[in-house]
Parts: C-alpha cells; sequence; structure tokens
C-alpha cells in the first residue's frame, strides 16, 4: 500500500516521518473463506487488538 502524501507535513510541506504508527488486523477474512476456516478466533483477537491500538493511538 502507499499513502501519497502521508509523509509530508500540511503545513510546511517538509518530508519525513516523525510518528508513524503501523497497526495490522490479521485473517479478517477468515469468516467468508472457506480455506481460512478455523482462523475465526485468530481474527477476532486479532481485529479486537488491531481496534484497542487505534483507540489508545487516538486517544493520545
Amino acid at each position: 500500500m502507499t499513502f501519497p502524501g502521508a509523509c509530508t507535513d500540511p503545513d510546511t510541506g517538509e518530508i519525513g516521518v516523525r510518528r508513524l504508527h503501523v497497526v495490522a488486523a490479521e485473517s479478517t477474512l477468515a469468516g467468508p473463506l472457506p480455506r481460512l476456516a478455523g482462523l475465526e478466533d485468530l481474527a477476532t483477537g486479532s481485529l479486537n487488538r488491531a481496534r484497542a491500538q487505534v483507540t489508545a493511538l487516538a486517544a493520545g
């Protein structure tokens, strides 16, 4: 994935990364994809952890 402009300061146009957080939710297609059957608990746990990380980042 790419995020054009994600590394550019909107005020100054300066290029650089000061704070970058990567949050991943894995196996999220375990429900609809038969070949991932049995991984639903892993997917749910991963999604819950990702949501908690995003919530914590948003809080400050």
